[in-house]
């Protein structure tokens, strides 16, 4: 239910901009620094051996009435074109508290199980 993508044009589109910072090209802009699809991206090209620091466990799960589905699928679906592990789940529910508590439990053991590797 994540904000995985900047936001631009959402409800806010002021928010996108305080939070991930001005559109840029260029690599050291806070933005291409920490966008998932740009990250995952970089993953993807580089080998183990040439950067050796440690990939996040990814985990997304997303409500069929969030309006935040619609980029979660579309990273979801990069990560599976790129070879990225990672765990997706959709559910019935939307961008609220009561969703996310019941999904919680199955948060808590992917964070739980990713921890003990």
């Amino acid at each position: 239910s994540g904000a995985v993508r900047p936001i631009g044009d959402y409800r806010h589109p002021e928010l996108g901009l305080r939070i991930f910072g001005p559109l840029s090209d260029d690599p050291a802009s806070y933005r291409r620094r920490h966008d998932p699809a740009i990250l995952v991206e970089r993953w993807a090209r580089s080998s183990p051996l040439a950067d050796p620091s440690p990939r996040p466990a990814l985990y997304l799960d997303c409500g069929d009435r969030d309006a935040l589905l619609a980029m979660n699928r579309k990273l979801h679906r990069k990560l599976d074109r790129l070879h990225v592990g990672h765990e997706y789940h959709e559910y019935a529910g939307a961008h609220d508290w009561p969703s996310w508590r019941k999904r919680l439990p199955h948060v808590l053991r992917f964070v739980s199980f990713a921890l003990q590797k």
